[in-house]
């Protein structure tokens, strides 16, 4: 029997050289997965940690790739929305 296996959301198991990306979030102090990490200022953030501390505003004021980070489960249907739009309008 071998022994389970640690995967992340991209569905891939984790290997040794992975561990190298887990960084402490500034707000929780939990370990989070580098890439999917939001960066500000320098610090590492969970997209959660970010999405329950900020305003609808200021989310939408994050710089466009860290705001791709956050998913829908985080920000709820409204919020996505509204980031979507944000996207459209950059696109144009």
């Amino acid at each position: 029997m071998s022994a389970p296996q640690l995967v992340y959301d991209i569905g891939r198991p984790f290997t040794a050289h992975d561990v190298r990306k887990l960084r402490p979030c500034a707000m929780c102090n939990q370990i989070g997965y580098l890439p999917q990490m939001l960066t500000l200022e320098g610090k590492n953030y969970h997209s959660a940690c970010i999405a329950a501390s900020m305003s609808h505003d200021e989310i939408l004021a994050l710089p466009f790739d860290e705001m791709t980070k956050l998913r829908l489960n985080e920000t709820g249907p409204e919020l996505m929305m509204k980031m979507l739009d944000r996207t459209r309008e950059g696109d144009q």
